[in-house]
């Protein structure tokens, strides 16, 4: 059969299975699972790799399965795109001569290429007393050995009056969160001694769990073996990596005509989700059905005459009335305050009512102007973002939605606050941990003026900046909100903080491997040389330094702060009306000549680097980092980064970081070209040591072990995370 035939029978496949879907003939639900399309039980009602195994042999209830395996699913979101299964535990259990019994399930999920393990609706636990398990995993479910992801959890008690009900840190139970596109899980389980607490720790047992349903107890020191526990996978159509890609592709599997495709947040693919003001199934035809508001004043609430709209609702005051129905109820227009000076007698009682009603009248008319303010703002900004291609992958989340995130924006959930405004952390009602930037209007009478204007350009620069970017060192934007003078930005949560913080608020005694130093060095390079060269556009960030850095959970680098940045043609050059960016950090050339290049941020980076290798602030003593010569740099590095990787690589890495802020801008390096050295270094650095994975595995084994020996003066430990993929 050639290519087109192929193709045009996939195409042919894939209609019949939306058509057949809405059939009949296809299953709504197996036992107590719905079943929604793109899954389906009978051939024919499922895109390929969604097809679900309805067992109804079990002498019970129907039972549902992914694919042909033995993995039992309990629920399938569509929105979220997630399914949760039930998986039975690993477990390993002891007499006093040492290791009884053993369970160790490996259990692939990589069914067809679709499914990975949700790392932020999931934790890795492990139950049990003088116990280490390794979470290993080959990432991808290929089968191939040896794993290249490994992480550990400790876990002590010396008895079990020890054990705190609900904590789970390390005291008769530990957990931890893993990082994203993990396809596969097995565990392996370290012995010690259990001879002494046999009476209530006899067994120590692994597994992932959905955070939201456990939580320990006393009572799991002597677990079932025979325990399943659930846990969610993430989803997605992963032929294709992005939106992007599937709209260009024949087999496109957003189908309604309401509906949008959203990248996946777990490795490559994506979703589809019905458009704002529908509900219903994005993948079968006319699936996305209109919502009608009115009908959930609750939710949409409407003080005058509602009026359903396609994807919409209007509220309006009925005649003779006026007021903002969407705010308070609507009021005659006749004065009330007529009315009641008429039947006032005294004439101090009338002056003073009407002095109130002014300032009523007044109240209400600037909270209108408010008010008509933010519905101008949001239409201009709607208008602007309309022009836009990228229009329908971001999300315009209503005000409504980031006060419950947020309780209302209360003090204590400001995680970052700068000259304009603030950031909150806040949690969405689909359980998405976000941070919202809202700036901060202290003044009213400042709307209109140029600052405001400069805000509003920021903020539209952002969106177009960022809807341009899919990469992994780079903060992800999920949507806006156009409700305020200054629209709200809302990103993905990075929880670890600033690079700046990580360099220079270290608690006394702690110390920064080299490692890690230019892995996060790497990471940030490898991000700016994508702005740099793998977009359609050029993209400059302009504003490179160490507290724009931000490390998620997993301590990856992830370049935030688009507010000052560029879209440009390749190699164009552009020239700004003022000079944006941060002392010590700032090109000298950029100054004098206002002209933004892409190797305006290879001099910011050069500063960063230099940051990294010294512990320095970028003006240090009153001096710039990036002023001072060879010399001087070497004499100021960090200590324990100079014993950990001696004097000649440093030199090498200070050496790249002085060509960045070489002051000729043509001598620099491109970015592609220092992300390239920074990986070579780390080679280098581990070549150096000498170690190997199964070096740095033992390692990590003997200190673990070691760990027993002190724990009751030590506390809660838990073992760090070691990834072996090189």
């Amino acid at each position: 059969m050639s290519r087109s035939r192929e193709m045009i029978l996939s195409i042919l496949l894939t209609l019949a299975a939306a058509v057949h879907t809405a059939s009949q003939n296809c299953s709504g639900r197996c036992g107590q699972v719905v079943i929604p399309y793109p899954f389906g039980v009978e051939p024919g009602c499922f895109r390929d790799g969604f097809a679900i195994t309805c067992n109804r042999s079990t002498g019970g209830s129907p039972r549902a399965f992914l694919g042909a395996s033995d993995i039992e699913v309990t629920e399938i979101s569509l929105p979220q795109g997630q399914v949760r299964v039930q998986v039975p535990i690993a477990w390993q259990c002891y007499n006093e001569s040492g290791t009884e019994s053993i369970s160790l399930p490996e259990i692939n999920y990589n069914i067809n290429g679709v499914y990975k393990i949700s790392n932020d609706r999931n934790k890795f636990t492990i139950i049990g007393c003088n116990s280490l398990v390794y979470l290993q995993s080959q990432k991808d479910g290929s089968g191939s050995y040896p794993f290249n992801y490994y992480i550990g959890c400790l876990s002590y008690c010396r008895d079990v009056t020890s054990v705190i009900n609900g904590a789970c840190d390390g005291i008769g139970c530990c957990q931890s969160s893993f990082p994203a596109k993990l396809s596969d899980s097995s565990f392996l389980f370290k012995d010690y001694s259990h001879s002494s607490i046999l009476d209530f720790s006899p067994c120590t047992y692994a597994f992932i769990v959905d955070h939201d349903y456990f939580s320990f107890s006393a009572a799991n020191l002597m677990m079932d073996k025979n325990t399943s526990m659930p846990l969610w996978l993430d989803w997605a159509f992963r032929a294709v990596a992005t939106c992007d890609d599937a709209e260009r592709s024949t087999n496109y599997a957003c189908r309604s005509e309401n509906s949008v495709c959203i990248n996946s947040r777990n490795d490559a693919g994506y979703l589809c989700n019905c458009s704002q003001g529908y509900q219903g199934n994005p993948y079968i035809d006319k699936g996305c059905q209109d919502i009608d508001e009115c009908t959930l004043p609750e939710k949409y609430p409407c003080y005058g005459v509602c009026t359903n709209l396609p994807g919409s609702y209007r509220c309006a005051c009925r005649s003779g009335e006026r007021g903002h129905p969407l705010a308070a109820p609507c009021i005659p227009n006749t004065p009330f305050a007529v009315k009641v000076i008429a039947g006032i007698s005294s004439a101090f009682l009338a002056a003073l009512a009407l002095i109130l009603v002014l300032l009523v009248l007044q109240k209400r008319r600037l909270t209108m102007e408010k008010e008509k303010l933010s519905r101008e703002n949001f239409d201009w900004i709607l208008y602007k973002k309309m022009m836009s291609r990228q229009v329908h992958r971001m999300r315009i989340f209503s005000l409504q939605d980031l006060q419950r995130a947020t309780d209302n924006f209360h003090e204590g959930g400001v995680v970052g606050r700068g000259g304009h405004g603030r950031v909150y952390k806040g949690i969405l009602e689909d359980d998405r941990v976000v941070a919202i930037k809202r700036t901060v209007v202290t003044d009213e009478r400042q709307s209109g003026t140029v600052s405001e204007f400069r805000q509003k350009e920021e903020f539209l620069n952002e969106i177009d900046i960022l809807s341009q970017i899919n990469h992994k060192n780079v903060v992800r934007l999920f949507g806006c909100c156009l409700e305020e003078e200054i629209p709200m930005l809302v990103y993905e949560f990075v929880p670890n903080g600033t690079l700046s913080d990580f360099i220079h608020k270290q608690d006394p005694g702690s110390a920064i491997s080299l490692d890690i130093r230019l892995k996060l060095a790497a990471e940030s390079a490898e991000a700016l040389a994508h702005l740099h060269s793998s977009t359609s556009h050029t993209i400059i960030h302009g504003d490179v330094k160490s507290s724009n850095i931000l490390l998620d959970e997993n301590m990856m680098a992830k370049v935030a702060d688009f507010g000052a940045s560029t879209l440009m043609l390749t190699d164009e050059t552009k020239t700004v009306s003022f000079v944006q960016g941060t002392p010590g950090y700032i090109d000298p050339v950029y100054c004098e000549t206002r002209r933004l290049t892409k190797k305006t941020d290879v001099f910011s980076f050069g500063v960063v680097l230099l940051e990294l290798v010294t512990g320095k602030k970028a003006i240090w003593d009153g001096e710039p980092l990036a002023l001072m010569n060879r010399q001087h740099l070497l004499d100021i590095l960090d200590e324990q980064v100079v014993e950990e990787g001696g004097t000649d690589l440093l030199g090498t890495v200070v050496d790249l970081a002085i060509q960045c802020v070489c002051r000729q801008q043509e001598e620099r390096p491109t970015m592609k070209r220092v992300a390239e050295k920074l990986q070579k270094f780390r080679k280098l650095l581990r070549k150096q040591r000498g170690q190997s994975c199964s070096d740095d595995m033992a390692s990590l084994l003997t200190h673990a072990t070691n760990s027993f020996t002190h724990y009751h003066s030590l506390g809660s430990q838990r073992c760090s995370k070691l990834d072996l993929k090189s």
